[in-house]
């Protein structure tokens, strides 16, 4: 069980009606998503909070326009990590890939394509003047750490580069 303090209005720890900011709130997930998993993210906005477990994310609070909702969905890879904001939420997976869930009733993963690393390396040209694609060009970016704001988002791979979602914004050395 976790406990909160806090505004509730939204139903965002859980569906009690208790609104007080004086009050503690206990919180009892499903049994799917608890189960014999150990390890909990959880991530707070002002309408709602996302909790996940392996591959289980869970929204929950003012989605849609409707508060004391709930969003439930299973991805394929396992979750490391998550970061909340007023819009979405984004979801970070142990295979370093990077998706994005709206704070909606009917919303959905969807994997944030991530600027790709400009490698200033001798290339070679097709017939037509298109670049051919390199090795270093197809390796998929590997995401290790996330935040949301109201204003910016970020995301740090693991050669230390810095995305300002989806834009990548600096490189510091590795």
């Amino acid at each position: 069980m976790l406990v909160f303090s806090g505004f509730n209005g939204f139903g965002q720890f859980a569906v009690d009606g208790q609104r007080s900011g004086n009050a503690f709130t206990g919180i009892s997930l499903e049994k799917s998503m608890t189960g014999e998993q150990s390890i909990l993210h959880v991530a707070i906005s002002w309408s709602y909070t996302a909790y996940a477990t392996k591959n289980q994310l869970m929204l929950r609070g003012f989605l849609s326009g409707t508060p004391n909702s709930t969003l439930s969905l299973e991805n394929s890879e396992s979750i490391v990590q998550l970061a909340a904001c007023d819009r979405f939420c984004l979801v970070l997976c142990e295979n370093g890939k990077l998706y994005k869930v709206r704070a909606e009733n009917d919303a959905q993963l969807q994997e944030v394509k991530l600027e790709a690393e400009v490698l200033a390396l001798p290339q070679k040209r097709t017939i037509f003047g298109d670049l051919k694609p390199t090795l270093g060009q197809a390796a998929r970016i590997h995401i290790t750490h996330i935040a949301c704001g109201s204003n910016i988002n970020v995301a740090i791979s693991e050669t230390n580069a810095v995305y300002s979602v989806p834009s990548k914004i600096h490189q510091f050395p590795k």
